[in-house]
């Protein structure tokens, strides 16, 4: 027999663990993120995103948007390239690009109509889930307007 928890022993429990975590996060944590910050602010709010001496982002913001955000700018500022081949392989032109050895993913993509069902699922998706999706398509493309490639890779097919 399963024996409960007094609520409000679990309650003491949850707020001093979480406490506890918190305060040593503060003091051991952040000092390991001294790389490098950077503070963005956005219309999703602000974000601030801190690289720690192995390159790996710590994003932290008021909203979930906020954060989503970052993330997709960061990811686009770490790794365009490859963001911009993943793009083109999930609407079925990667072989535009790579050429027949990736001729069997485009035609898997559109017999199955990814970036048709992509659109329809998100337009059925919750206002609170597509402001989160708007978000991290925002990350991309303000990342893109303030650093335009001279040549995108569908622009070289």
């Amino acid at each position: 027999m399963k024996q409960k928890m007094n609520p409000k022993l679990l309650k003491y429990i949850r707020k001093h663990v979480t406490i506890s975590i918190i305060f040593f996060g503060v003091v051991f944590g952040f000092s390991r993120y001294s790389a490098a910050q950077v503070k963005h602010t956005t219309s999703y709010g602000k974000a601030t995103i801190y690289l720690d001496h192995y390159g790996v982002p710590h994003i932290y913001g008021p909203t979930d948007a906020s954060v989503i955000y970052a993330s997709a700018w960061t990811e686009a500022n770490a790794n365009w390239p490859l963001v911009e081949q993943n793009f083109l392989r999930a609407i079925g032109r990667a072989s535009e690009i790579f050429g027949e050895k990736t001729v069997g993913d485009d035609y898997l993509d559109r017999a199955l109509q990814i970036p048709e069902l992509s659109k329809k699922e998100y337009e059925s998706e919750s206002p609170k889930m597509r402001r989160l999706l708007d978000a991290y398509a925002a990350g991309f493309n303000d990342w893109l307007a303030a650093h335009p490639p001279k040549k995108t890779l569908a622009q070289a097919c």
